[in-house]
C-alpha cells in the first residue's frame, strides 16, 4: 500500500508539471571516509567507527540505475552494505523530483537472520536562490534483520553561503516494526575545497539514547570525492 502511494505521488507530479530539458547521459560517483558511516535514516552503520563508502550511477535522461558499498558494523553479522538502485529524476519547475527503488544486502550476516531488504523513496528538492528546501518518504516492507516494515519521513533545508560552502539542516522520523522508533536531527556545512575534493562536518543526534550509542550526538567529519 504505501510503495503505491509513494509511486503514485510522484508519477502524479510529474505528470503535472512542465519539465526542462531532459537530462542528458552521464556516469557520476563518489568516494569518501568519515570518522563514521552515517546511514540515510541519520544513525551510525559503523557503531560510531570510521568507515569508507563509494557510489556510483549512470545516468540515461532521466532514468538511472546505479550501486553502493558502505562500510558497516552490525551486531547480527553484516560487514558491508551493498546496494543496487534504479530511479527516475525529473526537473518540474524549481522543483526536483526523484523516484527510487533499492534492494541492499549485508554479507556476513549471520545464518537465519535475513539478509536483504527492498526500499522504496519520493523525494522533492526546491530550489530559491541561495536556499534549498526538500522532503522525503521512504518505506521498506522487509527491512534487515528482525524488522519488518518500516519507514522513514524528513525535511531538511540548506542556505549556500558562497558557491563552495552551504550549512544545512534535517529533521526526520523513523518508524519499524520490531526495530527502534525515534525522531532525528543534525546540522551541519560542506564545503567544495576543488573541483573534485570536498569536506564536512555534522552533528547528529536523536531522542532515543537508551537504544544505545549509535542513536547518541556525536560529530561526524567527512572527506569526499567526487566527479
Amino acid at each position: 500500500m504505501m510503495q503505491r502511494l509513494l509511486v503514485c505521488l510522484g508519477l502524479a507530479l510529474a505528470l503535472a508539471m512542465p519539465a526542462r530539458a531532459e537530462e542528458r547521459n552521464a556516469l557520476s560517483g563518489e568516494f569518501g571516509y568519515s570518522s563514521d558511516v552515517i546511514g540515510g535514516k541519520q544513525t551510525s552503520k559503523t557503531q560510531n567507527h570510521p568507515g569508507v563508502w563509494a557510489k556510483g550511477a549512470w545516468q540515461a535522461g532521466r532514468f538511472y540505475a546505479g550501486a553502493n558499498a558502505d562500510s558497516y558494523r552490525s551486531s547480527q553479522g553484516g560487514h558491508t552494505e551493498l546496494q543496487s538502485l534504479f530511479g527516475y529524476r525529473q526537473h518540474l519547475g524549481d522543483v526536483d523530483l526523484e523516484l527510487r527503488y533499492a534492494y541492499k544486502r549485508y554479507p556476513g550476516t549471520h545464518a537465519g537472520v535475513t539478509d536483504n531488504s527492498t526500499e522504496y523513496r519520493i523525494d522533492l528538492t526546491r530550489h530559491l536562490g541561495r536556499l534549498t528546501l526538500g522532503g522525503r518518504a521512504e518505506w521498506s516492507p522487509d527491512n534487515y534483520g528482525a524488522a519488518k516494515q518500516a519507514s522513514w519521513f524528513e525535511a531538511r533545508g540548506g542556505w549556500r553561503l558562497d558557491s563552495a560552502t552551504e550549512v544545512s539542516a534535517l529533521i526526520g522520523q523513523r518508524r519499524q516494526q520490531h526495530g527502534a522508533q525515534y525522531q532525528a536531527w543534525n546540522l551541519g556545512l560542506r564545503r567544495r575545497l576543488t573541483r573534485t575534493l570536498g569536506a564536512a562536518v555534522r552533528w547528529y543526534d536523536t531522542n532515543a539514547h537508551g537504544h544505545g550509542q549509535v542513536y547518541r550526538g556525536h560529530m561526524v567529519a567527512a572527506l569526499i570525492a567526487s566527479f
